[in-house]
């Protein structure tokens, strides 16, 4: 199960982690492309967070290749929000299981807008058909 690889804030700094934990800072937009996601009909992702963590998850498609649109641009820039429920650490350290089904877009991103910063993790998996 591949773990998230690659965050970037909106600014498009890639950020480091330790063993697939990233530490999230506070009042900041961070974007986690899904890229061993090779076939994305039915998709689960495992999410762990800190205590400290208060955030919202959502997940947006894009139909574009990576070099015409960056993993960190602006919706309606290339990428597009979908109708996938959010996730939302408050607060409080757990671990959430967040299925989505029917997505086959070409790309597959998490939003994930912070507003007090904690740690967070991302576990995928796919489902083949």
């Amino acid at each position: 199960m591949p773990v998230i690889s690659t965050l970037y804030t909106a600014g498009g700094v890639l950020q480091s982690s330790t063993a697939g934990v990233y530490t999230l800072a506070d009042a900041t937009t961070y974007y986690a492309e899904f890229e061993d996601v090779k076939n994305r009909a039915l998709v689960s992702v495992h999410w762990k967070y800190s205590a400290a963590l208060v955030a919202a998850i959502t997940i947006e498609a894009s139909n574009r290749y990576a070099d015409e649109v960056y993993a960190y641009a602006a919706v309606g820039s290339g990428w597009a929000t979908t109708s996938a429920t959010t996730v939302s650490p408050a607060a409080s350290a757990g671990e959430t299981v967040a299925h989505y089904a029917d997505f086959n877009a070409a790309r597959l991103r998490a939003k994930i807008v912070v507003t007090t910063g904690g740690t967070l993790r991302g576990d995928t998996h796919v489902k083949e058909g």
